[in-house]
């Protein structure tokens, strides 16, 4: 059936309008035993899991022999049968949409970020859930619906984390190619940084569930979801405790967000991303270019890497004319920037606005025609920008960046000047920072050698083709 629902937020009608097109085919959740070895087996062992005690090693222990080992001598094979026995379990829950009893207990890890700093904005919150659980749930959304949602081009092109062949290089070189045309055309332009706060915790997980039934996921493996979520019991643990009561869903409050470490959690946010990513043409003015000769146009209004994401507008035809209109970018800044404000909130997202800031990139002509890029002062109070909090409904002012005050985007130090010193300084303090430690201690030339090639040159060269 259908049902009509009607919400004084626009966002929120425009997210439930959205939902209810473009409907994919169903995808097949059930995996074979040969599925699941093979998803077993790129696992890390390493990787912490499971709080009743069956450790990952345990099924990388029962995966089949390699070639060169000794075959089993045994009957039967308990490989064959293990993993046989494993998906038919599986299987089995994701039919009807069940979750078994061991699932339910989940351990919260509370680890600071930066130790002796206990902080509550400065910890960081690890679930570590049933192995197979999880593994089951992520192939899923992952496997299935997210790599079924790309073969049908269903996901918006401007969000680049959790995506098969796109990586924060090149969303950091795309940011730099954008500085690049502002000067090159000499036009001006605005850019409006955020960062959204813990995304994968606040994700209202119906929202989700409805995103994926869209995309394709069968009812039974969005209940299967649901129910894991409804009835985790989360323990808090620390690095001298684990709490002995818990906290969990009930009927008064619900929980939301897949959270950090889950296999589910990046595809979960990268489809729920994706669909406000796509109402963001609605109201905003994108960031355009054209070549000289007319025939090649390319716009775009945002660029995302998972929670970090960057807004772009400009107004390409009217600068070429008559010089950049600093009111009209400014006023498109802010039409974007609270436009994605309200999108966001619909998903339960919140954006950090005490992070978020903005660029105005604006060129000016001497009389003899030499372009001069204007570094406009901060307080400048044409060039104001501000958000309304769509929950407390509180104003926030953004911070405004001069254009030659570089800021850090995805492990990069970028400027719209396209000056490079930031980036510079934070290879010079990486360096001393790598041979300080070390030297404390006396090292043959092999282990130096290992030393510089893992860790050295990855971390030096990350920005190189930026």
């Amino acid at each position: 059936g259908s049902h009509k629902i009607h919400h004084t937020s626009q966002a929120v009608n425009e997210v439930l309008h959205a939902l209810t097109k473009n409907h994919l085919p169903p995808i097949p959740v059930s995996f074979s035993p040969e599925e699941l070895q093979q998803a077993f087996r790129c696992w890390k062992e390493s990787t912490s899991t499971s709080p009743s005690g069956l450790h990952l090693g345990h099924y990388k222990a029962l995966l089949p022999m390699e070639r060169w080992e000794t075959p089993p001598t045994q009957e039967q094979d308990i490989t064959n049968l293990f993993y046989t026995s494993l998906a038919l379990r599986l299987n089995i829950a994701t039919a009807l949409g069940y979750s078994y009893t061991r699932w339910s207990q989940v351990v919260t890890c509370v680890i600071e970020k930066t130790p002796g700093d206990p902080r509550i904005d400065k910890i960081r919150i690890i679930h570590l859930l049933e192995a197979d659980a999880n593994r089951l749930i992520g192939m899923q959304w992952n496997r299935r619906l997210a790599q079924h949602a790309e073969r049908y081009n269903a996901l918006c092109n401007e969000q680049w984390g959790n995506r098969p062949g796109k990586s924060a290089t090149d969303a950091a070189l795309l940011k730099t190619c954008t500085y690049h045309l502002f000067h090159l055309t000499r036009t001006g332009g605005g850019s409006f940084d955020n960062d959204a706060t813990a995304c994968y915790d606040r994700i209202v997980m119906s929202l989700a569930i409805l995103r994926g039934r869209q995309l394709g996921l069968p009812k039974q493996a969005a209940q299967l979801l649901d129910q894991f979520l409804t009835k985790a019991k989360f323990y808090i643990r620390t690095q001298n405790h684990q709490s002995d009561s818990h906290y969990s869903s009930d009927k008064h409050f619900h929980l939301h967000g897949p959270g950090q470490g889950t296999i589910f959690g990046p595809p979960v946010w990268l489809l729920v991303c994706t669909l406000i990513m796509e109402l963001v043409p609605q109201q905003a003015q994108p960031v355009t270019f054209t070549t000289p000769d007319g025939e090649l146009t390319t716009k775009r209004y945002m660029d995302g890497f998972v929670d970090d994401t960057t807004g772009w507008t400009n107004d390409f035809a009217s600068s070429l004319q008559h010089g950049s209109n600093l009111p009209t970018i400014v006023h498109q800044l802010q039409t974007l920037a609270q436009w994605w404000e309200e999108l966001l909130t619909t998903t339960g997202g919140k954006l950090e606005l005490s992070k978020c800031f903005f660029y105005i990139i604006h060129f000016e002509f001497l009389p003899d025609g030499r372009p001069i890029l204007v570094d406009l002062p901060p307080e400048n109070p044409s060039t104001r920008l501000s958000v309304r909090d769509s929950v407390t409904g509180e104003v926030v002012m953004i911070k405004h960046y001069a254009v030659s005050k570089p800021h850090k985007t995805l492990g990069v130090i970028l400027a719209p000047d396209l000056s490079y010193e930031g980036e510079l300084d934070r290879i010079s303090g990486k360096v001393e920072s790598l041979c300080s430690r070390l030297l404390p201690h006396n090292l043959n030339e092999s282990l130096i050698r290992r030393f510089l090639l893992t860790m050295c040159r990855p971390s030096i060269t990350y920005s190189a083709p930026i």
